[in-house]
């Protein structure tokens, strides 16, 4: 089981850990390093942009079956970007956590806890 973090507000480096930890130390491509650290806040979900990328739907139909996902979900990592797509404006985007987003809104949930980044 994955650690969770529950401090309001965590360092470039410990996000950088935290999203490896949920990816089984594989290590992700994002550079964190336009960030001054991650503030921890429940948004809406439907504002988080899911129109550009890529996944799995063997593993959101794991997520949606599994009946601790939800109780047992580590929040997403964003940062904020106003971007207009096919008509709806979206809030977030996406540095971790599609499979988890696309569960979420498989199952009608509204709001997410999410690392959301802070720029420089």
């Amino acid at each position: 089981m994955i650690k969770h973090i529950y401090e309001a507000v965590k360092s470039v480096s410990e996000i950088d850990d935290y999203i490896d930890s949920i990816h089984m130390r594989e290590k992700h491509d994002w550079d964190l390093t336009e960030f001054k650290y991650f503030e921890l806040k429940e948004i809406p979900v439907n504002k988080i942009n899911d129109f550009e990328y890529m996944y799995d739907a063997y593993w959101v139909e794991k997520l949606v079956t599994d009946p601790r996902f939800v109780e047992n979900l580590d929040p997403l990592v964003v940062y904020p970007l106003e971007e207009k797509i096919n008509g709806k404006l979206y809030e977030y985007d996406l540095i971790d956590g599609m499979h988890r987003l696309m569960a979420l809104k498989e199952l009608g949930i509204k709001k997410v806890k999410t690392w959301v980044g802070v720029r420089k």
